[in-house]
């Protein structure tokens, strides 16, 4: 049996770092609007960017994790599935993160630019979070089936 515990908490790491980049983005958008806090606005906007890179760092970590474990498990059929739609997901996850850090350089750009993308970042990473748990719960059991 492989021990899927390294592949969690990689899994858990990336969670938390993709949501403070998403937060950091809503916060900084909240601050756009105000003219008296633009120093605000701007210094938040550069905390999302380093909030993105940290998050594309953890992804690449976590894609190693995922090698890693489904390596162990390739022999098991009924892992084969969950593998490659956790390994296609988190590939996917590098899209939502390179528009947030393209928002980010931007300084946000313009008010309802900002709104827009941030409205479709947070529904793309809401989307990808919730398959890639649906994945890693098949590939907690898949040895099991195996």
């Amino acid at each position: 049996m492989c021990d899927i515990t390294f592949l969690r908490n990689w899994l858990i790491g990336l969670a938390a770092a993709v949501g403070w980049a998403v937060s950091s983005g809503w916060f900084a958008y909240g601050w756009m609007g105000n003219p008296f806090f633009a120093v605000v606005a701007k210094v938040s906007w550069t905390i999302t960017a380093i909030a993105s890179m940290v998050a594309v760092g953890i992804l690449y970590a976590t894609m190693a994790a995922v090698a890693s474990f489904c390596g162990c498990v390739s022999a098991i059929s009924a892992c084969k599935l969950g593998c490659d739609s956790i390994r296609y997901a988190l590939i996917a996850l590098l899209a939502p993160l390179l528009a947030l850090m393209v928002i980010a350089a931007g300084g946000g750009f313009d008010r309802a630019v900002a709104l827009i993308a941030m409205f479709n970042i947070t529904f793309g990473f809401g989307i990808l979070t919730t398959f890639i748990a649906v994945q890693l719960a098949s590939l907690g059991s898949c040895q099991s089936r195996g």
